[in-house]
């Protein structure tokens, strides 16, 4: 089995419960293209959990994503397509976790202030955004943890793991911003 495959079928699986997915957590997938993670963690989450993808599918992606729920019968994906606007219609306090991978260097300042301020109200308390940091040179990591301090998060946890990039697996860091 290539790599690329055993992560998706196995590593990821590890890798996200190791981050602090669980059981019946409401976890968002923001920028979630083609789905790796969604499912990934939707397997985790199980029936009592609810995974929220969503994208503006500018590339398509979310057909990947359709057709595998589909044909798998994944019942707890909830697929939502935006026209790129970071405007979420979910209960304040409502989600669990928020996946921001791969996701930061293709938004502007506005749109991250706004995604990170919509991620507070979202979050439970005790939630976290979990950030994959990627695209280092086309983002200030330092600018962002401090957009993240600014609006009530804070780091507690920081991994070094194998993560999925596009159509290949990468080491990276991921941090974890708990809402305070």
């Amino acid at each position: 089995m290539a790599r690329l495959e055993k992560w998706i079928e196995k590593e990821g699986e590890d890798v996200l419960r190791v981050i602090g997915i669980k059981e019946s957590q409401n976890v968002i997938d923001f920028g979630c293209g083609s789905g790796v993670y969604s499912i990934i963690a939707s397997r985790i989450v199980g029936n009592s959990g609810k995974i929220y993808a969503i994208d503006s599918d500018e590339k398509g992606l979310l057909v990947d994503l359709i057709e595998k729920v589909k044909k798998d019968k994944i019942m707890n994906i909830a697929i939502i397509k935006t026209s790129g606007e970071i405007d979420f219609r979910f209960p304040d306090e409502s989600i669990d976790v928020i996946f921001m991978y791969d996701i930061l260097h293709l938004l502007n300042d506005y749109e991250i202030d706004k995604l990170i301020k919509e991620s507070n109200r979202l979050l439970k308390k005790g939630g976290f955004i979990s950030y994959h940091v990627t695209h280092i040179g086309e983002i200030n990591l330092e600018e962002i943890h401090n957009k993240m301090k600014n609006n009530g998060f804070s780091v507690n946890r920081k991994f070094k793991k194998p993560m999925f990039h596009w159509a290949w697996i990468e080491d990276s860091t991921i941090f974890n911003f708990y809402k305070e």
